[in-house]
C-alpha cells in the first residue's frame, strides 16, 4: 500500500488564536517580541558552542542505513518517524511498487561525509586558538592504552574483530600497523632538494596505505604544524581516496625554515594514539624529556626514527627509537620517491608511458590520488609487459572500483578485461534508468557491471537486484549480495559464495521476504505516527468548538481528508454532522 499524502504538524495555539481574536495577539504582541529576542539570542549562543560537537555525533536513522525502504526524495512521499514536519505528496500508483525511488545517477548520491579538517595551510598549532574552542576531543595526557583489537581513537563499529595490521613504509623502513603518525623536520637545514624529497616520499608512503588505515601528519621546527592547523578535534583519519587527496594540498604548502625541536610534536602525536609514529630529522636537536617518554610508553607508541641525510648514526635519534621499541636508520633524497606527486598534470600523463616501469608504476598511485581524468590510459596498462605495472594498475583499479575485479584473470583474458574495465568506467555516469536496463539486458558481463556500479554508487534497486540475484552466475550475485548488505547493516542473508544455483534462489527468497518485512514494519510506524497527528488536530479542534466553530468544522473536514484512514477521520465526521457542517 502506498504511504498516504502527507501529516500535517500538531498546530500550535497561536492558530488558535488567530481564529478567536486577533486584537489578543495585538496586545500580547510587544511582549512575544522581547521575549522572542531572548531567546533567539541564547538560541543562537547554544548553537554556536554545539553545531561542531553536532557534527561529529553519528546519527544514523532507517532512512539512511536502507533509503530505499522509506524513500529519500521529496516526491517518495515517505514520512519523517522523528518529526512532526509535515511530509510530501502522495506517491501516484506508478510508484506504488517502489517506495522512496528516485531516478537519479550517481552525481544525485549523497555528499560524502564532513571532512576531518585537513587542511590546505602550512600554519603552526596556536594553543590559545585550540583552547579558546574548548577542551580538545583527543587530550594530550597520558591515560589507559586502547583495549585489544580496538584502536582509542576507533568509533564503535559492529565488526568483532578488527582487520590485521597492515604494511607501512617509510624511506625503507617497513612496518605493519593499523594507524601511523608522521613527525617529520622542517627545520632550515631541511630546504631545498632534501625537503622536496621527504615531501614526495611523505606522498608516496600515505598512497600506499590501505583505506582501513588511519594517518596524520605533523612537521615540526620550533613550533609544530599539524595537517589540522589549531583545531581542537585533531584525529587520525582513514587513508581513503578524499583524504590522500587532500593531503597533498597541506603537504605542498609545507615549507622549511626556523630551528629544531620535535618535543611538542611528538607529544601532540601521542596525543593521537597511533600503533606507530616515524620521526625524521637530519638531528641537532636537545634530548627528549621523560616525561615524554612516559606519555609515549603510556599510549604504547612505537617510534621508528630516521636519520635524513647524514653521516652515520644520530644519537639522540637512536635513544629514542631505542627507548620506544622503535628502529633507526638513517636515508637519503635517494631513497625517495619520484615527485609525480606535485608536478604538473602532463607530466604524470606522460610518466604513464615512461621506459622506466618503476615511474610507470608511480604514475598510475600519483593520478589516482590527485583524482587526474587519466584512467583510461590506465586501463590500458593491464597489458603492460611489466607483470609488476600490471599487478599496480589491478590493484588501483580494485580499490577505484571498492573491490570489485573485472580482471583479468588469466593471460588470454587480458584484452576481455579491459574492455570491461573500460565498460565500467564509462558506466559510472550513467543514470538510474540506464543502468537497470543494463541490469535486465541478459549480457552477463554488462549485468555484472551495472550490479558492480549500483553497489558502489548506492543506486536505489533492490527489486531488481533480488529479481536478477536467482539465476546469476557467481560474480554477479556477489555484487548484489554486497550491495544489499551496504544498505542494510547487521543483515546477511547470504548466499554464500560456493552456493550453488538452489542455495542462491533461496538466498534471494530470504531477501525478498526480509524486505517486505522490513516494508511493512515502517509503514505501520507511519500510520502509528498519523494516527497520534490526527488525534492531536482533534483535540485541538474540541478546544475551540465554543469559541469559533468555524474554525472547528475547518479542522474536521481537513482531519476527513488528510488521516481518513485513522480513527480520528470518523470521530471528525460525527462532530462535524453535530454542528452541521
Amino acid at each position: 500500500m502506498a504511504v498516504q499524502q502527507s501529516l500535517d504538524s500538531a498546530e500550535s495555539p497561536g492558530d488558535d488564536a488567530t481564529d478567536e481574536a486577533r486584537p489578543t495577539m495585538k496586545r500580547g504582541r510587544s511582549l512575544v517580541l522581547d521575549v522572542a529576542a531572548a531567546v533567539s539570542l541564547a538560541a543562537a549562543l547554544l548553537i554556536v558552542r554545539g553545531f561542531d560537537a553536532m557534527d561529529r555525533l553519528p546519527v544514523v536513522g532507517v532512512g539512511e542505513a536502507m533509503p530505499w525502504l522509506v524513500g529519500t526524495t521529496a516526491e517518495s512521499g515517505a514520512v519523517d518517524l522523528d518529526s512532526d514536519k509535515p511530509a510530501g505528496p502522495e506517491p501516484d500508483a506508478a510508484d506504488e511498487a517502489a517506495i522512496g525511488r528516485s531516478d537519479t545517477s550517481l552525481a544525485d548520491t549523497p555528499p560524502p561525509r564532513r571532512s576531518a579538517g585537513i587542511i590546505a595551510d602550512f600554519v603552526p598549532f596556536v594553543p590559545d586558538v585550540a583552547a579558546a574552542a574548548g577542551p580538545p576531543k583527543t587530550e594530550l595526557v597520558e591515560s589507559a592504552p586502547p583495549s585489544s583489537g580496538q584502536l582509542a581513537e576507533d568509533p564503535p563499529t559492529a565488526v568483532s574483530a578488527s582487520p590485521p595490521p597492515r604494511k607501512v613504509e617509510f624511506f625503507l623502513t617497513q612496518t605493519k600497523a593499523h594507524s601511523v603518525g608522521f613527525v617529520v623536520d622542517c627545520s632550515s637545514s631541511m630546504v631545498g632538494n632534501k625537503f622536496e624529497a621527504v615531501r614526495a616520499e611523505l606522498a608516496r608512503s600515505i598512497a600506499q596505505l590501505k583505506s582501513d588505515q588511519r594517518f596524520f601528519v605533523v612537521f615540526f621546527n620550533d613550533s609544530f604544524f599539524p595537517m589540522t592547523g589549531s583545531s581542537r578535534t585533531p584525529q587520525l583519519v582513514n587513508a581513503d581516496r578524499r583524504h590522500k587527496e587532500e593531503i597533498l594540498g597541506f603537504l605542498g604548502s609545507a615549507r622549511a625554515d626556523g630551528g629544531t625541536n620535535p618535543e611538542p610534536a611528538l607529544r601532540f602525536m601521542a596525543g593521537l594514539r597511533p600503533d606507530v609514529i616515524y620521526l625524521l630529522s637530519d638531528g641537532g636537536f636537545m634530548p627528549l624529556a621523560e616525561d615524554t617518554y612516559r606519555q609515549l610508553g603510556t599510549a604504547g607508541v612505537m617510534v621508528h626514527t630516521i636519520g635524513f641525510e647524514v653521516l652515520g648514526g644520530v644519537p639522540i635519534l637512536e635513544e629514542i627509537a631505542k627507548r620506544s621499541g622503535g628502529s633507526y636508520r638513517s636515508a637519503g633524497a635517494a631513497n625517495a620517491a619520484p615527485s609525480l606527486y606535485f608536478q604538473d598534470p602532463r607530466a604524470v600523463r606522460a610518466a604513464l608511458s615512461a621506459t622506466d616501469p618503476s615511474v610507470r608504476r608511480e604514475a598510475v598511485s600519483v593520478a589516482l590520488v590527485r583524482q587526474l581524468p587519466y584512467v583510461r590510459e590506465m586501463i590500458a596498462l593491464l597489458g603492460d609487459t611489466d607483470e609488476m605495472v600490471r599487478n599496480t594498475v589491478h590493484e588501483e583499479l580494485l580499490k577505484l572500483a571498492d573491490g570489485s575485479d573485472f580482471g583479468p584473470h588469466d593471460p588470454e583474458d587480458v584484452a576481455p578485461a579491459v574492455a570491461r574495465w573500460t565498460r565500467w568506467w564509462a558506466m559510472r555516469d550513467w543514470k538510474r534508468g540506464s543502468l537497470l536496463a543494463s541490469l535486465a539486458s541478459g549480457d552477463p558481463d554488462e549485468v555484472w557491471l551495472a550490479a558492480s556500479v549500483i553497489r558502489t554508487g548506492r543506486i536505489d534497486a533492490p527489486d531488481e537486484l533480488i529479481a536478477i540475484m536467482r539465476g546469476a552466475p557467481s560474480p554477479v550475485w556477489q555484487e548484489i549480495r554486497q550491495a544489499l548488505r551496504q544498505c542494510c547493516p547487521g543483515v546477511n542473508y547470504g548466499p554464500s559464495d560456493d552456493a550453488t544455483a538452489d542455495e542462491v534462489a533461496k538466498a534471494a527468497d530470504r531477501w525478498a521476504e526480509w524486505r517486505d518485512a522490513e516494508r511493512r514494519r515502517i509503514a505501520e510506524e507511519m500510520h502509528e505516527k498519523k494516527v497520534k497527528q490526527a488525534k492531536e488536530k482533534m483535540r485541538l479542534a474540541r478546544v475551540l468548538i465554543e469559541k469559533n466553530p468555524t474554525a472547528v468544522i475547518r479542522r474536521c473536514r481537513e482531519i476527513m481528508r488528510d488521516f481518513a484512514d485513522t480513527p480520528s477521520a470518523e470521530e471528525a465526521r460525527v462532530l462535524l454532522d453535530e454542528l452541521g457542517g
